[in-house]
């Protein structure tokens, strides 16, 4: 027997095996086949019928359900990354700098260890911007972050922290 669901319309036709071919649920591209191994009758009844049906969409929804949170656990923590992240140089950005330096002066304090924060600044970023244009200075931000990336230990942290400074002019750390 083999049964398709479409449409709430079922069709049968006679098989050597019992089989259900069922559309898994009406929003979801999932699709479920159901075989029905040496079933005491090659006929199943309606009410079993249902039953295979019922657990087809069931089977259905939680395929779904672990795709979906399986992207949504993707979305969440590519989100997450671009909120921590210079977009400009692919380093942690100023939010996350805040919360990685709050971090190891917890730790410093509770092992009693010394704490090191150097800060650069690129001088002359606005001579370049004005001067070569912004996609010159750009690449200038983007080639001392690979620099200080490839220069720096494991344990360090490398950050961008950019603010305006006292006349206006944006300055990068």
């Amino acid at each position: 027997l083999e049964l398709v669901e479409r449409d709430a319309k079922v069709t049968r036709r006679r098989l050597p095996f019992a089989q259900a071919d069922v559309p898994a649920a009406r929003r979801v591209a999932v699709q479920a086949r159901l075989y029905v191994d040496d079933p005491p009758k090659r006929d199943i009844p309606e009410n079993q019928l249902r039953m295979l049906i019922d657990f087809a969409y069931k089977a259905a929804v939680a395929v779904e359900n672990a795709r979906l949170y399986d992207e949504t656990k993707r979305l969440l923590e590519e989100t997450q990354r671009l909120a921590l992240t210079d977009s400009l140089t692919g380093i942690p950005n100023r939010r996350a700098l805040t919360d990685l330096l709050e971090r190891e002066l917890r730790s410093a304090e509770r092992y009693e260890m010394p704490f090191a924060f150097v800060i650069l600044d690129l001088d002359d970023l606005k001579h370049i911007n004005d001067s070569s244009g912004h996609s010159v200075g750009d690449l200038a931000l983007r080639r001392f972050a690979q620099i200080l990336r490839r220069c720096s230990r494991s344990g360090d942290i490398v950050a961008m922290h950019r603010w305006l400074a006292q006349f206006g002019e944006p300055t990068a750390v």
